[in-house]
């Protein structure tokens, strides 16, 4: 997840994660990602989203976990 207005990023290790911290009330339903990948637009005029594979910038840290 990439943030261009605070020029940061988070590795998360699911989508599951990345939309609990963006506050999504669904954490199953992911298109939303691939409709915001191909191409790349920005997610609520903030966010771009990348495989870890494919990004070429360097990560800031990694996302929060959900806790159960």
């Amino acid at each position: 997840l990439v943030d261009v207005l605070n020029k940061s990023t988070l590795v998360f290790d699911s989508v599951s994660d990345m939309s609990k911290y963006l506050g999504r009330k669904s954490l199953t339903d992911t298109k939303y990602v691939k409709k915001y990948m191909n191409p790349t637009k920005l997610y609520k005029g903030r966010y771009e989203f990348y495989y870890k594979e494919d990004f070429t910038g360097t990560s800031s840290a990694n996302g929060p976990v959900i806790t159960k």
